[in-house]
């Protein structure tokens, strides 16, 4: 059998996921280290600032394609013409 030459970059590739998920562990250990000053009552829920950003980019991906995509899509034959 042939040996396969793993390539360099799949081991950055794992390299650069795990420190990835190390910086993400680390800012949710800082975040209950942290005291936060919220200007709004629900700005100091534990969270809050990830659960909008989450909802935000789903509800912007949504309006994109079900909103946004019929009004610019065109028929596949429009630049042949």
């Amino acid at each position: 059998m042939r040996q396969e030459k793993r390539s360099h970059l799949s081991c950055d590739r794992r390299l650069m996921l795990w420190g990835y998920g190390l910086w993400l562990i680390s800012l949710l250990l800082l975040e209950f280290r942290m005291h936060s000053h919220a200007f709004f009552p629900w700005d100091g829920w534990r969270g809050f600032s990830a659960a909008f950003g989450l909802v935000t980019v789903v509800s912007l991906a949504l309006i994109a394609r079900f909103l946004l995509r019929p009004l610019v899509l065109r028929d596949e034959e429009y630049y042949d013409r």
